[in-house]
């Protein structure tokens, strides 16, 4: 009995539909997206899911000090 399933979450919308299509990816992030396409060829069921960044919830919220140093 094995694992048959793997969900990837990413922030990165760009990431995540290279990642979903069967096109060749010819930019700097060519590779990676490769990579992980042949990772993921291994799995029955496969998801990727964008998730919003948590770490940028107060700049999104307006709660950080505008003042530069």
């Amino acid at each position: 009995m094995g694992l048959r399933s793997v969900t990837i979450m990413g922030d990165s919308k760009t990431v995540i539909k290279k990642c979903q299509t069967i096109d060749m990816d010819k930019s700097i992030i060519g590779p990676v997206i490769r990579d992980i396409q042949k990772a993921l060829i291994k799995w029955e069921e496969r998801n990727l899911v964008r998730d919003e960044r948590i770490c940028n919830e107060g700049a999104l919220e307006e709660e950080w000090s505008r003042n530069p140093d």
